[in-house]
């Protein structure tokens, strides 16, 4: 029988209960999260990120049943400077410095202990990450390029008619040429300038940051499991517009009345609401 993604990806997690005992025992500083999450993350050897991994928030209490470590993440990936728009950046430091590689490993292990995953990127980068494969760009909507300037281009390019197409390359060169673009602008190649663009800023800038990033996501050989299924694991990666269940439920936190008669049926009433909320 054939086991679906979260069946392998649950066995990952058993194994290392299984072989490890005690967890990894991450301590951070929520007024000081960006700082304190990263240092811990970077001093953690190899035998550290084989383990379950448990957080605490120092001066806070509770203990991590699974909670703590959904909000630690959700956390990190909201204040890495990795994720840029809904690519990734492109730091000369963060890369000199392996980042993105630490990033894609705190992803994998985000992915195992039951996080949804960062959900942020676009699909052409998800695409690649989980396929290797590129796709068609000339198609691909203007609003998912996330740079104001880059977009701006590509809508003054698309509306350049034969009298103003000098002035919008002479406007538009500088981005052109980043792209590696070498051709004057005229009303034959217009498509093709367009489809560089969107090209390069959705995806060939960032390259060496992914596959940096990729590189990181081997962790318990968790990217050979997400490539046997590139559908399903996409949601941990593409951009989403909306929460799903776990997330509005997570967020709005019940308070019980002390009376047992009255909290039997506030209980049922909360069971209910969950049931609706994954319906819809």
């Amino acid at each position: 029988m054939n086991m679906t993604l979260q069946e392998k990806i649950s066995l990952i997690m058993e194994q290392m209960k299984m072989e490890y005992e005690k967890p990894w025992n991450v301590k951070v500083v929520r007024r000081r999260f960006e700082t304190t999450s990263i240092e811990q993350l970077e001093d953690g050897d190899e035998d550290d990120w084989k383990r379950p991994i448990s957080i605490l928030f120092i001066g806070e209490e509770g203990i991590d049943a699974g909670g703590l470590s959904r909000e630690f993440f959700s956390l990190l990936f909201k204040t890495t400077k990795v994720f840029e728009g809904n690519t990734f950046s492109v730091d000369p430091q963060l890369l000199d410095s392996k980042h993105y590689r630490l990033i894609g490993k705190a992803v994998g292990k985000a992915i195992i202990s039951g996080h949804p995953g960062p959900r942020c990127l676009n699909h052409h980068v998800t695409q690649y990450i989980l396929q290797g494969q590129e796709h068609d760009f000339l198609n691909i909507q203007t609003k998912e390029i996330y740079r104001a300037d880059a977009a701006k281009a590509i809508t003054d390019i698309e509306e350049a008619t034969t009298e103003n197409i000098n002035a919008v390359f002479d406007e538009h060169i500088a981005l052109l040429q980043a792209t590696g673009y070498s051709k004057i602008l005229s009303s034959c190649n217009k498509e093709e300038a367009i489809k560089t663009l969107k090209a390069y800023f959705l995806l060939y800038r960032p390259m060496t940051s992914i596959n940096q990033f990729v590189e990181g996501l081997k962790i318990h050989g968790l990217l050979e499991i997400l490539q046997q299924h590139p559908k399903e694991a996409a949601t941990f990666f593409n951009k989403r517009s909306f929460p799903s269940a776990d997330e509005v439920e997570a967020f709005y936190i019940p308070v019980f009345s002390k009376n047992e008669e009255e909290k039997a049926e506030e209980e049922l009433v909360i069971y209910n609401w969950g049931k609706c909320l994954k319906n819809i």
